[in-house]
């Protein structure tokens, strides 16, 4: 033996047992079960064969592995003479020629002794399992540590691939940030009040703390998010998730965002990535497309739902655009009902304190000590005098903290406004002046102070602040401090940028009196609050008049050195280094054309760029790996499709559109991909140039390389505007567009409710298929869009519509547990017991998902709970799916617990199969018959074993023998 054990001929064990295979080749149908159980003897002997000499066993296994292949040889040897019984010997061939060959009898039914057999065969390979599975686990464990590390390096590579997918943003970076900026000691009567512990402590609770605008709210979220991770960062079933709303990063907290980014941090503290997540990573991460809405809200509550116990932080609601707050909060209310998380969210006092009347309330101001210590820990900025002054110290401090008025804003306005002083007369005298008003007279008399200080000190430094305050309030998006920099080193006229001209982020912040700051963990350089940005807004003609047209000026002059002259790079390395060596070309291919669409005349600079192929390729580039940063392989996949005349009309600049429209540019040019300026000018909503292109012919039915028409693209996006003008221009209401088939699926899709409207007024088909999505109706119902299911039902859509061997539409929201819709179906006639596509039927669906609600909608409205399908029933969905509660559902509205499915017989079967242990005893207890011989397992008990589900196979076990007594 190969392994140098004294156990008996083993190889002539394995040696029989193949024989025994062969023999039963040919033999009738009867002895079926009894060939596959020999194949598996056969195949599990041959594996302790080959990788018994990789483990070093002892001397209790060798005894046990002899005993085993002992009784296997007698087993099969007492087999061989059974099946002698039922061969006879015929002979053929001429009588000088006759050969002889066995040949089986005819049976109609099992021999007992050839099933008593099996169960011996079964046993034995069970046996043998146990063997491998007992020394293999030994030896495992020797190299446990490194395959460890290994599987620990792969999957961890793999979260953070699917993680980073899910979202980019990373509030971690912020929370130090602010962390870093808090005083110490500051903030802990938050952590020692009343109704944060209670908050704490209670599961289910909502605390709500609003706010005055400067009251110090975000450091105070940032000093409870700190309190959570410390508290429970060794407690792995506790979820902390949070969110730092900002009113300059508007475009980029969508409310899809914000939910992904909760979604990844609840997901990064899981051992591996959660099968929701995981899901949505393989479905569209191939297409480069993003998950739906509800479909990252259904994420969300299940790996939610994974945590014993959920917190969720949500500061600064007030500064989150009001359609995309009030369904933010809407989702976090599902979270706080569905699993019992604990919200917490900050707000300035408005309306969204009615969300949360049922929880806790405690309003954050600036307590006195709080701003003593931050007074106290910044005295070292003010100037000698002061230092060495404590009875002016301690003024400075009393004095500012009885003004503040709550606002911890304005005690920092106060104290930098003493910074410059020069005396300790001028610094009484300037406390003197100190506002008493409200808060908002409070504030712009602090900001009316800090621009007087600003304007004036010399000439050169009240320049660098202003344009430095210019930038930071027309910018549209967040700058860094280097982007800053450049964007204030850049001169008109000239062809490339000298960094002698750069100046430093400490001057740029000295001359700010105190109204910028930056961030350090992000590189961020901003305002120090957005009541700052208001105020400067409201003084923009006073202070910043010319700003938009300087800025828009600085923009195009970068984006026209004559570097960039070299047209497009062609390699990844490339394309990186023109970034990296030039900070601020991002932001300018970006936002150029936003900000020169700001002012009235157009500078002739803006058209030399747009005439400058290669300048426009080289910015179309640098704009198309912004917009999508995760995309590697930028030189390969990039593919042109602009020239100046469809940029022109992408940033909707209708001067510089008329301008090449007057040169003979053909007005439908496609450059590359198919897209025609009308089509860029639709992408950017730009209803003006839309029109100035279409009264030049541009066709509105043209179709990209892709298959999308411009009615379809307008419609995807809810262009309402853009939807009329193109149908008024001729567009084809029903034209085949890409995988949407028609324009009003598209706006379906999205959920555009205004634009479907339109579409259907003008003779749009309301029941036209998509091969891909269905019809109009299924593809609301699938995006969860209920005011759209029902205003297409109430206007004629076919409730019961699928495609060719699709879902419909009541199967979809069943599916994806949309409550709402079913019922809206439902109440519209649509067909309960219809048989269609993969769920078989809608009751199926919704047992597959484990809505109960929509399982008890189903079966009150008269769903057939037995209703078959290949698959299986409904009670073999949901078993399958492991929802016990729905299981009982089905079984207490007559779910038959014998119904039979294709892949694991019965609904018994499966849990045995899936090791469901208390499903397996509900479906005991209503009657299951555990004897039944079906699907690839045969028997729930084989089910059970092979799959090595100890525990069912133990309790099927104890029900037979129950049975038998």
């Amino acid at each position: 033996m190969s392994f140098g054990l004294s156990l008996g001929d083993f190889v002539s064990v394995i040696t029989l047992a193949n024989k025994l295979r062969r023999d039963f080749v040919g033999a009738p149908s009867q002895f079926n079960s009894i060939s596959r159980e020999v194949r598996g003897l056969t195949i599990i002997l041959q594996d302790v064969d080959v990788q018994l000499p990789e483990y070093d066993i002892d001397d209790h296994q060798r005894k046990q592995l002899s005993e085993i292949s002992h009784s296997c040889g007698t087993l099969l040897n007492e087999l061989q003479d059974a099946i002698g019984k039922y061969k006879a010997v015929e002979y053929c061939g001429t009588s000088i020629h006759k050969k002889a060959r066995s040949i089986w009898k005819r049976i109609s039914w099992e021999p007992k002794d050839i099933g008593e057999l099996r169960d011996r065969l079964l046993s034995n390979v069970t046996l043998l399992q146990s063997f491998l599975n007992a020394i293999s686990s030994q030896t495992m464990a020797a190299t446990k540590q490194t395959l460890e590390h290994l599987n620990q390096r792969q999957e961890s590579n793999e979260q953070s691939c699917i993680l980073d997918w899910l979202s980019a943003a990373d509030y971690t970076l912020q929370q130090s940030d602010l962390l870093a900026r808090r005083q110490e000691g500051t903030g802990e009567w938050l952590l020692d009040s009343d109704e944060y512990k209670h908050w704490l402590r209670t599961p289910n609770a909502t605390l709500f703390c609003p706010g005055i605008p400067g009251a110090g709210k975000t450091i105070c979220s940032a000093i409870l998010v700190d309190d959570l991770i410390t508290r429970f960062e060794n407690k792995p079933n506790v979820g902390i998730a949070y969110i730092y709303c900002n009113f300059n990063r508007q475009d980029e907290q969508k409310l899809q965002d914000l939910l992904s980014s909760l979604l990844k941090q609840l997901s990064q503290k899981r051992t591996s990535v959660p099968d929701a997540v995981k899901d949505l990573y393989t479905r569209y991460k191939a297409t480069s497309t993003r998950p739906r809405f509800n479909e990252i809200s259904k994420a969300l509550q299940s790996v939610a739902s994974m945590y014993s116990d959920v917190f969720i932080v949500v500061d600064a609601l007030d500064e989150c655009e009001s359609t995309c707050r009030t369904r933010l909060l809407g989702e976090m209310m599902k979270i706080h009902a569905s699993v019992g998380a604990n919200v917490f969210a900050t707000s300035r006092p408005t309306e969204i304190n009615d969300l949360f009347q049922a929880g806790s309330v405690l309003e954050i101001r600036a307590h006195e000590d709080d701003v003593r210590r931050y007074l106290d820990g910044n005295m070292y900025r003010l100037p000698g005098f002061v230092s060495r002054n404590t009875a002016l110290q301690e003024e400075i401090m009393t004095v500012i903290s009885r003004h503040v008025q709550g606002m911890f804003l304005l005690a920092q306005l106060y104290f930098e406004s003493l910074i410059g002083r020069r005396s300790a007369k001028s610094t009484r005298a300037a406390l003197k002046e100190l506002s008493n008003g409200s808060h908002d007279y409070a504030y712009d008399k602090a900001y009316d102070n800090a621009m007087t200080r600003i304007q004036g000190q010399m000439r050169e430094q009240t320049d660098l602040a202003i344009q430095t305050l210019s930038w930071l309030i027309c910018a549209r998006r967040p700058l860094t401090s280097l982007e800053l920099q450049h964007a204030l080193a850049i001169e008109d006229g000239q062809s490339s940028l000298d960094e002698e001209n750069m100046p430093e982020i400490e001057d740029i912040l000295a001359v700010c009196a105190g109204l910028v700051t930056t961030e350090n963990e992000t590189g961020v350089i901003r305002l120090v609050h957005y009541t700052t940005k208001e105020y400067l807004e409201r003084k923009q003609e006073a202070f910043f008049s010319s700003a938009e047209n300087d800025i828009s000026t600085l923009c195009v002059a970068y984006i026209s050195f004559e570097t960039f002259g070299s047209g497009v790079c062609e390699s990844d390395t490339a394309m990186e280094e023109r970034l990296h060596s030039h900070p601020f070309y991002s932001y300018a291919a970006c936002y150029w054309g936003d900000h020169v669409r700001a002012i009235k005349d157009l500078d002739p600079d803006v058209i030399e760029f747009l005439k400058d192929q290669q300048k426009v390729g080289a910015s179309e580039q640098a704009l198309m790996v912004t917009k999508d940063p995760v995309r590697k392989d930028w030189s390969q996949s990039y593919s042109k499709t602009m020239t100046g005349f469809h940029l022109a009309a992408y940033f909707g600049i209708q001067e510089a559109v008329a301008y090449f429209l007057q040169n003979q540019y053909s007005v439908d040019l496609c450059y590359s991909a198919g897209y025609t300026a009308l089509k860029w000018a639709i992408s950017g909503g730009h209803l003006n140039v839309g029109q100035l292109l279409l009264s030049h012919g541009a066709d509105p039915n043209i179709s990209d390389k892709k298959g999308f028409t411009e009615l379809s693209f307008a419609a995807q996006y809810g262009q309402e505007a853009i939807v009329r003008l193109l149908v008024e221009w001729g567009a084809d209401v029903d034209a085949p567009c890409a995988w949407y088939g028609s324009a009003l699926v598209a706006a379906c899709d999205e959920g555009q409710l205004e634009v479907a409207k339109i579409l259907l007024n003008n003779k749009a088909d309301i029941n036209a298929e998509s091969e891909l999505y269905g019809s109009p109706l299924e593809t609301a119902a699938k995006g969860g869009h209920w005011k759209l299911v029902n205003f297409l039902l109430e206007t004629g859509a076919e409730p019961n519509s699928q495609g060719d061997e699709a879902e419909t539409a009541l199967q979809l929201a069943a599916f994806q547990g949309q409550e709402d819709i079913v019922l809206i179906l439902l109440n519209h006639g649509a067909d309960v017991n219809r048989q269609a596509g993969p769920y078989g039927n809608a009751l199926r669906a919704a047992s597959m998902n484990g809505n109960q609600q929509i399982v008890q909608m189903l079966l009150d409205s008269g769903a057939n709970v037995n209703a078959e399908h290949e698959l299986g029933t409904a009670l073999m969905a949901a078993v399958e799916k492991g929802q016990c509660d729905i299981a009982k559902v089905l079984l207490d509205n007559g779910a038959d617990p014998n119904g039979r499915g294709r892949v694991h017989g019965t609904a018994l079967h499966a849990a045995a199969a899936f090791g469901f242990v208390e499903i397996t005893q509900l479906l005991l207890d209503r009657g299951a018959d555990s004897t039944i011989r079906a699907g690839v397992y045969k028997t729930p008990l084989r089910a059970a074993t092979m799959r090595g589900h100890r525990e069912v196979a133990a309790l099927l076990k104890r029900h037979q023998q129950n049975l038998s007594v």
